[in-house]
C-alpha cells in the first residue's frame, strides 16, 4: 500500500484493488494450470485451475465458485 501512495501520492481505489486482485487470480490460475500440464496451458486448463480456487486478495479472501465460476 504504501509503495502505491509513494508512487501516485495517492492510496488505491477500489478499481485498483480490482484490478489487482483480478491480475493476480488469473496469474496464480495460469501458474497452477502450468504445474499440472507441464507448460504453457491452453484456456481449458486455466478454467480447471480457477475452479475452486480460495485466493489472498487485499479486501478479504476470493473464492472461486466451480458450478458458475463467480468469485466472491
Amino acid at each position: 500500500m504504501e509503495r502505491y501512495h509513494d508512487r501516485r501520492k495517492e492510496y488505491p481505489n477500489y478499481e485498483a484493488e480490482s484490478g489487482y486482485t483480478g491480475l493476480y487470480v488469473l496469474k496464480t490460475a495460469i501458474e497452477k494450470a502450468n504445474r499440472l500440464v507441464g507448460g504453457w496451458p491452453d484456456d481449458n486448463a486455466i478454467i480447471a485451475a480457477l475452479e475452486g480456487l480460495l485466493f489472498p486478495a487485499p479486501a478479504g479472501y476470493i473464492y472461486i465458485r466451480p458450478d458458475n465460476h463467480q468469485g466472491y
